[in-house]
């Protein structure tokens, strides 16, 4: 008797072992979501090594949660629309045989690039683009003036994280991020909930080190 293939088995039985697949992570969360931040952290560092090493190319960061993939010259979002983002795009830059055309960058500097990228002539934008780093500003004041980590003092690169991990929560509910620092300002969302990172110790404080 031929034996069916492992292919054809799990499409004969996708719906059993989805089922199994759901029972064994609500039994083994916890093991699972350590094997998963692994598994991401090995295709990370693997990616980061083939363009240079662990390393931003811009300044010593060498944490491996602060570092990230720049594409040189923009058009990072078109290529993520394309091909995916996060994890979807490190494995895609492995199966393409790390293509040239990218580099390693700290989350910090991947900022201050981007945020020069995105300057626009058009009135609105300008002008919608003021009001939201204004309204930073003053709640980056509030807040010490630097990151509560490192120190560092360069308000363009210091973000406001949520001490209690609920920044999600709060953005659904508020939609824009200038609202919801409008809100924190105004002294209607307390503001010991929160504390001011630069963006390579934030993402540092929510991907590990």
């Amino acid at each position: 008797v031929q034996k069916m293939s492992t292919q054809k088995y799990r499409h004969a039985h996708r719906d059993v072992l989805r089922a199994k697949a759901r029972d064994y992570y609500e039994t083994n969360t916890k093991i699972v979501k350590e094997r998963q931040r692994r598994w991401r952290t090995k295709l990370k560092v693997e990616v980061f090594m083939a363009y240079g090493g662990c390393q931003c190319s811009l300044c010593p960061e060498n944490r491996v949660g602060a570092l990230v993939i720049d594409h040189i010259g923009g058009g990072g979002n078109d290529h993520r629309r394309t091909v995916g983002s996060g994890n979807v795009m490190y494995r895609w830059l492995k199966n393409n045989g790390f293509p040239s055309g990218f580099r390693v960058l700290c989350a910090n500097c991947n900022h201050a690039v981007i945020d020069r990228r995105r300057v626009s002539d058009h009135p609105r934008a300008k002008e919608s683009r003021d009001r939201y780093h204004r309204i930073r500003l003053r709640l980056v004041e509030r807040l010490g003036g630097k990151c509560a980590t490192c120190s560092i003092g360069d308000n363009t690169i210091l973000s406001i994280h949520h001490k209690d991990g609920d920044g999600g929560q709060h953005r659904a509910k508020k939609g824009l991020t200038t609202e919801l620092y409008i809100e924190a300002v105004n002294g209607k969302y307390p503001i010991e909930k929160l504390d001011c990172l630069c963006h390579s110790c934030h993402a540092v404080h929510h991907y590990g080190s």
